[in-house]
């Protein structure tokens, strides 16, 4: 159920709801009684005489702009006697412009109830910033978004600042978001966390996409960075971007002597290689991407 409106409603004292009938209209209830982003604007804590009794929410603010409200309907399906009306009430505090409601409608949305990113991209968008970007289709009870950033495409943590609030909540038409970020680095990996949720439907889900890459003036699909180094028994690699190839390895001692030879198949930006305990000392690592060409890199064993 959406619509679009506008208008100053002032406080408490004058406002207006939804209400649904499952009767033809001979009884009528609150169409959700929650405030949220994109539903109801204000909710009545402590006014005597409002517009609506203390605990109601509804809309009772000030909307400058056009603006489009929604909420899922979806629990009246398959009902045949659904109504619906708009309630509008005040006081006799003043005289003040009401609210224009326009272009009301009650939409299906075909496809699985699960909120998902159908597209997702990181870039840098001048010489100190990122930016990444994403869109949703559908949104599922969807809650708020987390970016998150790494420098080894390992160990993620959230962006500094404030969580991006879900735009549509529950809704299956596209949302796009944009989150700019500090990109001063030549490589950055980023996903981003999705958390939908309605406790009163004891519903949560959660994930996160898959770790986009951007990187400056580094060569593609290449190794960015072993770590640690000096290593004890196991080796990190990070690579510049998302790598879908095999992965030859070889380690050799400071007297050119093999002591580790094996071949990965990498489907990501990062893997790991287990080497054992070996003493300490200086090391070669030797690695070869796909077709690329081999290239060696120098370690130290604590």
């Amino acid at each position: 159920f959406s619509f679009w409106s506008r208008g100053f409603i002032k406080g408490g004292f004058h406002g207006y709801n939804v209400e649904y009938s499952l009767d033809k209209g001979r009884t009528w209830r609150f169409l959700s009684n929650e405030k949220r982003d994109n539903w109801y604007n204000y909710t009545n804590n402590t006014l005597e005489n409002a517009a609506f009794p203390q605990g109601a929410s509804y809309f009772g603010l000030s909307i400058p702009e056009w603006t489009q409200s929604f909420v899922d309907v979806s629990q009246f399906a398959g009902r045949e006697n659904v109504a619906f009306r708009f309630v509008f009430k005040a006081s006799d505090t003043g005289n003040f412009p009401g609210a224009a409601i326009d272009d009301v409608q009650i939409t299906r949305y075909d496809g699985e109830l699960q909120t998902d990113i159908v597209a997702a991209n990181a870039e840098y968008v001048d010489a100190e910033t990122a930016q990444i970007t994403w869109t949703t289709q559908p949104e599922f009870y969807a809650d708020e978004f987390i970016v998150e950033r790494s420098f080894n495409g390992r160990d993620f943590e959230p962006l500094p600042g404030p969580k991006e609030p879900a735009k549509g909540y529950v809704s299956g038409r596209v949302n796009t978001y944009e989150y700019p970020t500090q990109g001063i680095r030549d490589l950055y990996f980023f996903r981003i966390r999705s958390i939908s949720k309605n406790p009163s439907r004891d519903y949560y889900y959660e994930f996160t996409t898959p770790i986009m890459s951007i990187s400056r003036d580094l060569e593609a699909n290449d190794l960015y960075r072993v770590f640690p180094n000096p290593f004890t028994d196991q080796l990190n690699l990070t690579f510049t971007g998302y790598v879908e190839a095999p992965l030859e390895l070889e380690l050799y001692d400071a007297a050119g002597k093999l002591l580790l030879k094996e071949t990965q198949q990498v489907s990501g930006v990062h893997t790991q290689v287990q080497v054992g305990d070996l003493p300490t000392g200086v090391y070669f690592l030797r690695y070869k991407i796909g077709d690329g060409e081999s290239k060696v890199e120098r370690l130290m064993r604590q």
